[in-house]
């Protein structure tokens, strides 16, 4: 069964990845804008909650606000990464080993 999070989750961070803009600025700062912009709903919807505990616990160990989004950023890419190279779904046990393991970044075999 595919799982999915509400619009607020997966769906948004898609939808922000796939919408092209007329700017100057690089592909990987829009990629990384909208990565960052869909961690920021998953902190304010609690949706996964995983994405808000560790917001959380990240701020608590003592890093910022930029620090912590951008940490969690980096979990998005690599479920992003493995959905797309290994051709699967979204899977939030996945997502939420990633973030528990915050502030050490997924390893590539990982993600």
């Amino acid at each position: 069964m595919k799982s999915q999070m509400s619009s607020g989750g997966w769906d948004e961070t898609m939808t922000a990845m796939k919408r092209r803009r007329d700017d100057d600025l690089p592909d990987g700062h829009l990629a990384g804008e909208a990565m960052r912009r869909a961690v920021r709903t998953q902190i304010r919807t609690k949706e996964p909650p995983e994405t808000e505990q560790t917001y959380r616990r990240l701020k608590h160990e003592g890093f910022s606000d930029k620090g912590a989004v951008e940490l969690i950023a980096a979990v998005v890419a690599a479920e992003i990464f493995f959905m797309l190279s290994q051709k699967s779904d979204y899977d939030p046990a996945r997502y939420a080993r990633m973030l528990k393991r915050l502030p050490e970044l997924p390893p590539d075999s990982d993600a």
